[in-house]
């Protein structure tokens, strides 16, 4: 399986956005992207090879929101045989 940004950009809605990986050292457990629309409007977009750590970001994100300062879950890919799973903040 590859990131295929623009499957991604099909599924979320964002084909006319730009799409710029962010490189992070920190970054370990997904590729980060940064989405920019015509708009001013900006995401991230976080694609996790593995279903574990998805599975984990959806949750807490979910569950701390309101209690912490995280960021908020616009939507979320699961994953296929395609594609891997992703969370757009």
């Amino acid at each position: 399986m590859q990131h295929h940004i623009d499957t991604y950009k099909k599924i979320l809605g964002l084909e006319n956005s730009k799409f710029s990986e962010i490189k992070h050292e920190d970054a370990i457990v997904a590729v980060v992207y940064l989405i920019e629309n015509n708009d001013g409007a900006a995401f991230i977009l976080k694609v996790c090879e593995q279903v574990g750590h998805y599975l984990r970001e959806v949750h807490f994100l979910k569950q701390l929101q309101g209690i912490a300062p995280v960021p908020r879950v616009i939507n979320a890919v699961e994953p296929s045989s395609e594609i891997h799973s992703a969370v757009l903040m």
